[in-house]
């Protein structure tokens, strides 16, 4: 029997059996007379909706199925059968996994609705940051031959201290590199930094929204591959209701930031339980994963046993160099 306390709708199953009937959501709005903005609610991932007797029943005829069809998600299977979905051989996880649950949390999105965008969002990203680059290139190239034609103008006797004053080969390798289309190039200065433009890019875009100014995002670049990115666990610590300044809420934040604890489930967990509640199972994952942790570390250090033949001094006052005791 449905219940008041138990008749919040399942904003996955909503969608569902509308796309199901291949309605949209003002026809469905239409259909139960509940408005589409009330729709909207229902399938959103955001905020628990809890319709009265009297919606739920509008909605359950609008959508021709049983209350309780309403209370859970559907089938995995179903959902990909109905969009002629193909399941991907990936997943996301780590810091984006936490970084994509503070976006359905912000914009009140399905975690799909979020994924299937990707692809087009990159698109504008990539597209961008290459525009930029070449504009950025271009007014470079011209304010530096500006300057050297002038320079030459007052010291003709001085040429080839002046054409020579900028690195050709590096505008030629950046040049290169936009024609290739190489979203993620990276570079390597004097003193070994690694600097990629994309990287660049996605600092002066968040700071251009006024994003993560207070607390900005820490990007990680790596050759040919997308920059890691962590959200800062400032942005976490409300969410969770954790203080950023107590220890050991810093070891779960930072356990939430790199995505060993889900921050989905611990928001929905600190929703439906009391605090004290909410805390012990919080505290009980943290001990959980930092016990695994221990685990692989343990097992790691047991798996790099050494061959009895070699021998390592492992002492930072002495010679650590490998040494075979075969060796004569």
């Amino acid at each position: 029997m449905i219940t008041s306390k138990n008749r919040e709708v399942n904003p996955e199953a909503v969608r569902y059996y509308r796309e199901k009937l291949g309605m949209t959501q003002e026809d469905l709005a239409e259909k139960s007379k509940l408005g589409r903005k009330t729709i909207q609610r229902y399938e959103s991932k955001g905020d628990r909706q809890t319709p009265n007797a009297t919606s739920l029943n509008k909605l359950t005829k609008a959508l021709q199925v049983r209350q309780e069809d309403l209370m859970k998600p559907p089938a995995k299977e179903d959902i990909n059968n109905l969009l002629n979905r193909v399941e991907l051989k990936t997943d996301i996880a780590g810091p984006a996994r936490t970084a994509l649950t503070l976006m359905q949390l912000r914009y009140g999105l399905l975690e799909k609705a979020i994924l299937d965008l990707a692809p087009l969002a990159f698109l504008i990203l990539a597209e961008k940051s290459l525009q930029a680059r070449q504009a950025d290139l271009d007014e470079t190239v011209q304010a530096l031959e500006a300057a050297t034609s002038d320079a030459y103008g007052r010291h003709p006797y001085m040429r080839g201290a002046f054409f020579n004053g900028y690195d050709h080969d590096w505008i030629t390798t950046e040049r290169k590199s936009l024609n290739d289309r190489e979203v993620y190039e990276q570079y390597v200065d004097d003193e070994g930094v690694e600097m990629s433009p994309f990287v660049d890019f996605l600092e002066k875009e968040l700071k251009a929204l006024g994003l993560f100014q207070e607390h900005p995002i820490e990007f990680f670049s790596g050759y040919k591959t997308a920059p890691d990115y962590a959200i800062p666990v400032e942005i976490i610590a409300p969410i969770v209701d954790l203080d950023v300044n107590n220890e050991a809420d810093q070891r779960t934040l930072k356990l939430i930031q790199e995505g060993r604890i889900d921050l989905w489930q611990a928001w929905e967990k600190k929703k439906e339980t009391t605090e004290e509640a909410y805390l012990a199972w919080l505290e009980a994952e943290r001990q959980e994963v930092e016990d695994e942790l221990e685990r692989q570390r343990s097992k790691l250090f047991s798996g790099l046993e050494l061959n009895p033949k070699l021998s390592f001094t492992i002492n930072a006052s002495e010679d650590t160099t490998p040494e075979r005791e075969d060796q004569a």
